[in-house]
């Protein structure tokens, strides 16, 4: 999973290390109270290639143990 935001084009993947990233997510997280964050008020996140194949991956393995 890669943070950023979106842009006039689009996804725009975060240079921040990860470290930075989740800092930045709970303060501003702990900046709304009990308000609820709208979309992009905090943060985007794009699945990477990596990321779907371990998701289908786990979707296959949740698909064969319900049977």
């Amino acid at each position: 999973m890669v943070a950023g935001h979106v842009g006039a084009e689009g996804f725009i993947a975060s240079e921040d290390p990860g470290p930075a990233v989740i800092e930045h997510v709970g303060t501003v997280w702990s900046a709304l109270g009990s308000r609820r964050p709208g979309p992009g008020q905090i943060a985007w996140f794009d699945l990477t290639e990596s990321g779907q194949a371990r998701l289908d991956e786990a979707r296959r393995g949740a698909t064969h143990a319900r049977r």
